[in-house]
């Protein structure tokens, strides 16, 4: 029963979303958890060779959307467009990349019937390329980003002066701006309310009626703004705006970025499994008057601890440039992708304990972050 259960949960939301009139994509988030548990059951009792041809189709299509990758700026219908996609195209062909090696790679294990070894290599390189691929989005965000819009636009504008959102609804608008707004000749999901003040002033009339006329207008008091771009603006401002810092020196990550703080986090993983093979190496002890010579001595000498000590100080330099570059809010979440690494580097390497309850909390781990 609990995989009817899970069924149900998963297909309601996708209908009950799918019917419904006013939604966003992210409405179907919740259906998510239901559909890795039934996935991961089906997983877990599939035979290797069963898993390896199901699989092995995705190949090719990887191996498609790597090939078309450098031609995103294709899609473009500006100049300023094709500057950005062709900027992201360099970060969707890493994340293709990565994905078409991570699955060959599962292939290559499921064929010599390495099943939990497979699976863990493709999770993980399936969410380093997702990773990969959404960092790099901001590098469009100068287009559909309502923050740089935003930021453009509020030197323009007066408290006092009325300000209008005609034919559109940028809805995170009103919050970067502080303000609020009306709308004009739109009404998109307002117009439930509005249609509901018509109805009362229809019903009621007088001051009760005006009140309720009122707060139906005021729907679209509190909704969002956009003000479009003049041709100079767009293809000229706006490039200088995506050089501008966004708050504190403090930048849009893009692939330099995004590569620093990767190989922060890599230089940090690394680091704990030497350290940790040198204590091996040394074995257990204790610190004493007696022995704090020969310990130390030993640990200073040990190559492990010694190169992961080097590990540790170029991985400060790195972050430091990471820093500089990405808001702390943003790079330090991601060092949470260490968890996973250091969990199949400690397994494969020094032999220890790795099982799927594990595996499931530091993903889900990487994941939130």
């Amino acid at each position: 029963m609990p995989s009817a259960f899970l069924l149900v949960w998963a297909v309601f939301i996708y209908f009950f979303f799918s019917i419904s009139g006013s939604k966003l994509p992210s409405y179907l988030l919740p259906m998510f958890p239901a559909l890795a548990l039934l996935m991961g059951k089906q997983i877990a009792a599939m035979e290797a060779r069963r898993l390896f041809w199901l699989t092995a189709p995705v190949l090719p299509v990887l191996a498609a959307m790597l090939a078309l990758a450098p031609f995103a700026d294709r899609l473009a219908d500006t100049p300023l467009q094709v500057q950005m996609y062709g900027e992201y195209s360099r970060w969707l062909v890493v994340a293709m990349v990565l994905w078409v090696l991570g699955l060959s790679a599962a292939l290559w294990l499921l064929r010599r019937e390495s099943k939990s070894i497979a699976v863990t290599v493709l999770a993980l390189s399936s969410l380093l390329a997702v990773q990969v691929g959404v960092s790099g989005y901001n590098t469009i965000a100068r287009e559909r980003s309502s923050y740089i819009m935003a930021e453009a636009i509020k030197p323009q504008i007066k408290p006092d002066v009325p300000f209008y959102s005609v034919y559109c609804y940028e809805q995170t608008l009103p919050f970067y701006l502080k303000r609020t707004f009306t709308l004009v000749d739109f009404k998109d999901e307002m117009d439930f309310g509005i249609q509901a003040g018509t109805r009362a002033l229809d019903r009621f009339g007088g001051p009760a009626g005006e009140t309720l006329e009122h707060a139906g207008r005021g729907l679209c008091h509190r909704a969002g703004a956009y003000v479009p771009y003049s041709p100079r603006t767009r293809h000229g401002d706006e490039r200088a705006l995506s050089r501008r810092t966004i708050r504190g020196g403090e930048q849009i990550m893009n692939l330099v970025s995004f590569s620093l703080i990767f190989a922060g986090v890599m230089l940090n993983a690394a680091a704990q499994i030497l350290m940790k093979a040198g204590t091996n190496a040394i074995g257990h002890f204790e610190f004493s008057m007696e022995n704090v010579v020969p310990i130390g001595w030993k640990l200073a000498t040990e190559w492990h601890i010694v190169t992961a000590l080097f590990c540790y100080g170029i991985s400060v330099v790195v972050w430091i440039l990471a820093l500089s570059r990405v808001p702390v809010s943003i790079a330090f979440p991601m060092l949470s992708m260490a968890y996973v690494v250091n969990a199949i580097a400690a397994w494969y390497l020094l032999g220890e304990a790795f099982n799927p309850t594990k595996l499931v909390a530091w993903v889900s781990s990487s994941l939130v972050s």
